[in-house]
């Protein structure tokens, strides 16, 4: 018996001791589009990662080392060094990319409330990343919306269910299909999804109806993306995924049987060590210059006025702000009071069409009228 009680305090201790560790891995993944006619796979880019993974959250870091533009595939291969760093401190993700609209700020960030990975689009291709070490049990959710198909900007992404499959804490495969179950009925409540941004503009609102009317036609049923991990590797009695391949297919009116994209990850090198370093902590360290944030955490619906997200600048060595800053949210109650309905761009065209469309049929009648009472008078 007694051996049996020390067997399980040394299990105790040894499950503790892993969860303090922090568990490095480095290595590249590959990112590919498929030709639709001649269905060969060329690569857009080729990117080195190093993830950092605890029990207090995780950090991403993606060094794109070389790239081709999508549209023009057959151009030269050019290099670029700009990095991606994402991170989570089981609160909310925060994403940091360089800046290339403004002088003045160096990088932009993108804070989520969610779990899972909801970006407004996936150039960097780290959505697996988050596949291979972020999506863990305690992430999942059947209905996930697609990290690669931009959630934040596309209607697209949503209505699939995840079938998951793991080994211990990560994902072994996974198989996302179309089904319309998630759906929300109409366009209005699928732009109102918590995740996603409502059009600000009549040309974004008829975009996101095109993908939505796209999605709709979609068959109930059809495999839209697989991913399996094909090599693992074991350390302190934590499998650690090693390589592994991602597929996703177009969503449309037909089902395709070429996959738009194909990345593959290959981790070169993992190391664990044993301290108890906060992903919180390492945060507060990697910003020193000036950034523009977009906090999605500040969202709100009430009735028809939405408060999209916050937008404000943190000069460098300024901290990041938390969920509940007083100035932000007093501007937020002030805009859910006083500012334009969200879908306003939206109905109002439809009352200008009427009032034209009315005139329109009403001018010539009264027109005649008064011609036929003229020639009556006379």
């Amino acid at each position: 018996m007694k051996y049996i009680i020390v067997t399980c305090i040394m299990y105790c201790i040894m499950s503790l001791s892993v969860n303090a560790d922090n568990i490095i891995v480095n290595g590249t993944y590959t990112v590919r589009r498929q030709n639709p006619k001649n269905r060969d796979p060329y690569f857009l880019m080729t990117n080195g990662f190093t993830i950092n993974i605890n029990n207090y959250g995780w950090m991403m870091y993606a060094s794109n080392i070389y790239y081709t533009n999508i549209l023009r595939p057959d151009d030269k291969i050019s290099s670029d060094n700009k990095r991606v760093i994402m991170w989570y401190n089981n609160q909310c993700i925060y994403k940091i990319f360089p800046n290339v609209n403004d002088d003045n700020v160096n990088s932009n960030v993108v804070i989520t409330p969610e779990k899972y990975y909801v970006p407004g689009g996936d150039h960097s291709g780290i959505s697996l990343l988050w596949l291979a070490y972020a999506a863990t049990e305690d992430v999942n959710s059947e209905d996930m919306p697609l990290p690669w198909a931009g959630p934040k900007n596309s209607s697209l992404a949503y209505g699939f269910r995840w079938g998951i499959k793991y080994r211990g804490k990560y994902i072994d495969e996974c198989e996302i299909y179309r089904d319309n179950k998630y759906d929300k009925g109409n366009i209005t409540n699928e732009l109102l999804r918590p995740e996603i941004i409502y059009p600000r503009n009549i040309n974004e609102y008829n975009n996101r109806k095109s993908h939505y009317k796209s999605r709709e036609a979609c068959k109930d049923g059809y495999k839209v993306a697989t991913y399996v991990c094909t090599a693992w590797t074991n350390i302190n009695n934590v499998s650690i995924p090693m390589k592994s391949e991602f597929k996703a297919k177009s969503v449309g009116f037909k089902e395709y049987p070429y996959n738009f994209q194909i990345s593959k990850l290959n981790a070169e090198k993992v190391q664990i060590y044993s301290n108890d370093l906060k992903i919180k902590d390492i945060t507060n360290n990697i910003r020193s210059n000036k950034v523009y944030v977009r906090d999605y955490r500040y969202r709100k619906l009430e009735g028809k006025h939405l408060y999209r997200r916050a937008e404000y600048t943190l000069e460098p060595g300024e901290p990041w702000k938390g969920a509940n800053d007083p100035e932000i949210l007093a501007e937020r109650a002030e805009y859910l009071e006083s500012g334009p309905e969200y879908d306003e761009y939206v109905t109002y065209p439809h009352y200008v069409s009427w009032i034209t469309m009315g005139l329109i049929i009403t001018t010539p009648a009264v027109i005649y009228l008064i011609w036929r009472r003229r020639r009556r008078y006379e």
